[in-house]
């Protein structure tokens, strides 16, 4: 492929950089055998100097065989030295860990005598050893040599092609884009309202057809968006309503049948494991979980081999969910596929038009880039190739963006090996984006992301750890100042998302990415470039996902000799769902390890041999099942897991204990939740404070015993400025007084103050009614102000009286504050200048907010269920920025519903899109505030429990934008305004009505009110269940032990109301049942 022409060349020259590295690094620690070392990076660094000198002999020769040979030798003595160094940096761990452990032990003479007459550690054998595999190095590069002359290849004097070491000071490029990375990261979504809408009112329609499974079809070729717009589908609210259980499933070409319906079941299962393999009992167990409800299945990018499939689907869900009205949602590049399913509705996703292509465009490069008539022509001229693709459009806009002047993207559109060979729309721009990559390294990156599967979501460290357990992050020259592994792979991936090769994008609360996809399209270039490389894809990577992979795999991993001999070069494997109850120890044997994942397995007890590896820099056990008491449990790590000296990842979803002996593993950055209350493991909070490393977000619970505040202090929290995010939840002993409790809390907070460099604060069930001065000051270690702080979370906190002063945090983007029933004020709003979203919620006590007309950043606004409030914050009106505002359940005393002053020309008619209304117990407002009429750009309205309110005004038909109005206990209206009045709602696509008896009534199609609104595309009267407000009271019953989470479910239950469905978050629903964790249960209905 003339694409790849030079890229094994890359590939080489970047090894043997990372060799020659490795090398570098480990002479000074050499013990006997520095000047082998030293003639092998000498040699090393001249092969690199000819392999550099390669490329013009390359470039003109086209497809050369014995060139590539020799270049593929290159890389295998590169690999041969990387092999040596890692043993050899192996051997010292061993040697060190050892001599502390017989320091610890005070073991016997003999004892160490046994120890240096061992072949594998005495150090006279194994420097023999290693000088022998040096010199065959060596050897191998003298052959090399001599065949360099064969194809005259000379040295050159400067290292040819890119480096990919970035030092901390440049590559200014990468940061740029990293900077843009909101734009090009976010899926940019056509306006294809229209073919959205028809899918939609066919599920709706499906849903209430008298078939028990219809299937409707999204098809179109490959790169449209048919994803997006199907997610997109998936979120709207039209669709949550008709169905009690969403699941959605990625299909892949080569897809397994009965994986397909174990997949399913962990959808419904929160992701619990499933293996199981008879059809008979999957099917048993989808009528068991499913218990009679209606089901929407989304099967994403089924192809042509799903066809046979279609009649045993039907077959096996033939008793599953509802007797009717379930729904398959399916997506496909053959439209054949789909009309063999017999589908109620089939949508052709068409390409994007002229206009919708040019604004795609314009966004993915930059609009000031066309501010160059000679740039823009030569854009133009490509834009028209991709052919109104989404996905050619933004992997071309990604490569542009990256390339400043007119005479580069004229480079670009006259490549024609590029754009003149290939006959695919998409490949083309891809292929350019690849090409014009910054470095060999980075393409490696990208090629390595082929071992996942098609449409698999990528989690952004997980991507990392495996880049740098392939080494494909470590720095060449260490005098130098490099960024950290880690760091560097963050940047790779910046450049990566910017340039479209991956895609999709989601970020956490505080703006960093955290996971993605790859489209298939992609996918396919990733895995035609890493068949050039079976080392990385055979011999130092092994990734098992389920039971099947491990069917197919190469080796029996119960027979230890044959897991060694087939895995004993693995820089990588990943053991998950594969249903492992026991880990073999002749793990221990895999010296070159740096990567493990064991996740969604039954491991009880991890074993001994783990402590053995001592290369290993990730760790991840996540959703690891226990089998006996039913959820998922932490396995028991052995003692030696403190000799894991180069672990740098601990990662799973289980709160964990903390170890004896963790504060060896000075490496570590980053832990998973710590449960302090228990101690059975041995270790004790203060060894926490050896962990200068820790980084991203640490999280600790809780906090019940008072013994515990001494050791809080010596985990030296202060000190460790990487950790970003500190997540606090305390609990109740139970047998103490409130006045014990509340001094105990106190103290244990003030022993917790942080760096001054944190971002994100979360403290929950805080049972003082005092903070300590530096939570009240909002400073960290040293009495330095947190003003890096981007996000404030406080909840569940019921005695609090006092909030936090905002005076300090000039950074903060998210302040939310819930239950915190005493805390009567908020002080220093004004302050809060780069404030982005407000919330208030449950606050009963909370006293009116001080004027807020500051805050032009302010983008949303909550506040619910504050019962002392009789206004809203002065200065509202002024906000030029805020989009969604939330409002209700403020005083009963009112008589009036409390909306700003605001007229045509205040900022706030023109910002606001989406408004919420609540009034309920507010039983004196009998009107709607006519303020709302000036809103002008309004889109979303929804007015909810006005109990008293009797009709709905005539104004509303001035709010020309509103395109969703939902109205929600209105049991006194009858009627809506006028029909003139509804016609000038031009933009009205959707109207909702909930548990308004009488108006329910009359908008029925048979009812007074139809005509008024029989225009507007989607109206929905569907009874909804409050189950808001009953949970919020029952999770405090469950909290304060008056009632349990089993009696708590049934009062959860909605009654029935005319054979419909409830519209429930079920989900929601079942969390309810499962836990009682208040926090959690708030959480995910705020």
């Amino acid at each position: 492929m003339e694409l790849l022409t030079g890229l094994v060349a890359e590939s080489a020259n970047s090894l043997l950089k990372a060799a020659i590295g490795r090398i570098v690094q480990e002479i000074e620690l050499a013990w006997g055998f520095k000047s082998d070392l030293r003639d092998l990076e000498r040699q090393l660094r001249r092969l690199d100097s000819i392999l550099c000198g390669s490329g013009q002999t390359r470039s003109g020769a086209g497809n050369n065989p014995d060139l590539d040979e020799w270049l593929k030798e290159i890389r295998k003595v590169a690999y041969q030295a990387e092999d040596i160094m890692d043993e050899y940096s192996y051997e010292l761990l061993k040697r060190k860990i050892a001599l502390r452990n017989r320091r610890q032990r005070l073991r016997r003479v003999k004892t160490k005598t046994r120890f240096f007459l061992s072949l594998s550690s005495n150090p006279v054998v194994f420097r023999l050893k290693m000088a022998h595999r040096v010199k065959s190095i060596k050897e191998s590069i003298d052959i090399i040599y001599d065949e360099a002359k064969k194809h005259e290849i000379s040295p050159v004097e400067v290292a040819g092609g890119k480096s990919y070491v970035y030092n901390c000071s440049d590559d200014h490029n990468v940061t740029a884009m990293s900077l843009q990375r909101q734009m090009p990261y976010n899926e940019v979504l056509i306006q294809r309202k229209d073919a959205e809408d028809d899918v939609v009112r066919w599920l709706r329609e499906a849903s209430h057809s008298d078939k028990h499974l219809s299937v409707v079809g999204i098809w179109g070729m490959a790169g449209l968006g048919k994803t997006t717009l199907c997610e997109s589908i998936f979120k709207r609210m039209e669709v949550d309503g008709e169905f009690e259980e969403r699941i959605w499933i990625c299909v892949s070409h080569d897809f397994d049948f009965i994986q397909l319906l174990n997949r399913m079941i962990e959808k419904i299962e929160d992701k619990r494991p499933s293996n199981i393999l008879d059809l008979q009992d999957l099917e048993a167990k989808l009528i068991n979980i499913m218990k009679g409800r209606k089901f929407l299945l989304v099967l994403d990018d089924i192809w042509d081999t799903f066809e046979k499939y279609w009649s045993t689907l039907r077959r096996c869900l033939k008793d599953v969910g509802a007797s009717k009205g379930n729904t398959i949602l399916a997506t496909s590049r053959v439209k054949d596929t789909l009309e063999k399913s017999d589908p109620f509705g089939i949508l052709s996703s068409e390409k994007l038009s002229g206009e919708d292509s040019r604004s795609l465009f314009e966004q993915c490069v930059g609009e000031n880039n066309f501010s160059d008539p000679t740039k823009a022509d030569f854009g133009w001229k490509m834009l028209r190739k991709c052919d109104g693709v989404p996905l050619a459009i933004k992997a071309l806009g990604g490569v542009l963006r990256s390339q400043n002047s007119a005479s580069q993207w004229e480079k670009i559109e006259q490549d024609h090996n590029i754009w003149n060979k290939v006959d695919d729309i998409i490949m083309p721009s891809v292929k350019l984006t690849f090409k014009y990559l910054q470095s060999a390294v980075l393409k490696k990156c990208f090629a390595f992301c082929a071992i996942f599967k098609e449409d698999e979501v990528i989690e952004k460290d997980r991507l990392i750890q495996l880049w740098m357990a392939q080494g494909f992050l470590q720095p060449y020259d260490h005098k130098k100042e490099q960024l950290c592994d880690e760091l560097l792979g963050e940047k790779f991936l910046h450049i990566l998302l910017n340039y479209s090769l991956l895609q999709e994008a989601r970020f956490d609360d505080l703006g960093n990415v955290r996971t993605c996809k790859m489209h298939d399209m992609v996918r396919s270039l990733a895995l035609d470039i890493s068949k050039g490389d079976t080392e990385i894809t055979e011999r130092r990577s092994l990734h098992l996902q389920d039971r099947w992979s491990l069917k197919r795999a190469y080796f029996n991993i119960t027979r230890e000799g044959e897991f060694i001999k087939k895995t004993k070069h693995l820089r990588a494997l990943s053991l998950v769902n594969v249903g492992l109850e026991k880990l073999p120890d002749c793990i221990g044997e895999l010296k070159h390890l740096r990567y493990l994942d064991i996740s969604r397995n039954k491991i009880e007890r991890l074993p001994i041999g783990l402590g053995k590896l001592y290369n290993l820099q990730t760790l991840r056990i996540v959703d690891n099942f226990d089998p006996v008491r039913g959820f998922p449990s932490m396995p028991m790590f052995p003692k030696e897991f403190t000799q894991l000296n180069n672990l740098r990842h601990l990662c799973t979803n289980i709160e964990m204990e903390i170890p004896h002996g963790i504060g060896m593993l000075t490496s570590l950055q980053t832990l998973p939740a710590i449960d302090l209350d228990k101690h059975s493991w041995g270790g004790t909070a203060s060894e926490l404070g050896n962990l200068h490393n820790l980084k991203g977000s640490l999280q600790l619970t809780g906090f019940r015993d008072a013994g515990i505040i001494e050791e809080l202090k010596e985990m030296k929290l202060g000190t460790k400025e990487k950790v970003e995010k500190l997540d606090l939840t305390f609990y109740s002993p139970g047998d103490l007084s409130y006045q014990e409790e509340d001094v105990n809390h106190m103290r244990m907070l003030e022993a917790l103050e942080p760096h001054p460099s944190l971002l994100a604060l979360e403290i929950y069930r805080y049972q003082s009614k005092v903070l300590p001065n530096w939570m009240m000051e909002m400073t960290g270690y040293g009495g330095y102000a947190l003003d890096h702080l981007v996000y404030l979370y406080i909840s569940s906190c019921d005695v609090l009286e006092q909030l936090p002063s905002m005076k300090n945090l000039s950074a903060l983007k998210m302040l939310k504050i819930s239950c915190c029933y005493e805390a009567k004020s908020l002080q220093n709003l004004e302050c809060l200048t780069s404030l982005q979203s407000l919330d208030l919620f449950m606050c009963f006590k909370m006293q009116n907010l001080s004027d807020i007309g500051s805050l032009s950043c302010l983008e949303v606004l909550r506040i619910k269920h504050c019962i002392k409030m009789t206004c809203l914050p002065s200065g509202l009106s002024n906000l030029p920025s805020l989009k969604t505002l939330k409002i209700g359940n403020l005083s009963p005393d009112v008589s009036f519903f409390p909306f700003p002053n605001l007229n045509h020309l205040s900022p706030l008619s023109t910002s606001l899109r989406e408004l919420h209304m609540l009034a309920r117990g507010m039983d004196k407002v009998v009107n709607l505030p006519n303020q709302i009429e000036h809103l002008c750009q309004l889109k979303y309205l929804e007015i909810e429990a006005f109990e008293s309110l009797t009709e709905l005004p005539e104004w509303l038909g001035n709010l020309t934008s509103l395109e969703t109005l939902v109205l929600r206990l209105l049991p006194l209206v009858e009627y809506l305004p006028s029909q003139a009045t509804m016609k000038s709602l031009s933009q009205l696509m959707t109207l909702r009505i909930y548990q308004c008896d009488r108006l329910e009534q009359a908008c029925s199609p048979d009812g007074s009110e139809w005509i008024k609104i029989q225009h507007i595309r989607h109206v929905g009267c569907v009874y909804e269940y409050d189950l808001f407000t009953s949970a919020v009271i029952i999770a405090q019953q469950i909290k304060s032990e008056t009632i349990s989470p089993s009696k708590a479910a049934p009062r959860l239950m909605p009654p029935m109301r005319n054979a419909r469905q409830p519209l429930l978050p079920n989900k929601i629903y079942r969390n309810i049942m499962s836990s009682n964790d208040t926090k959690r249960l708030v959480n995910s209905w705020y």
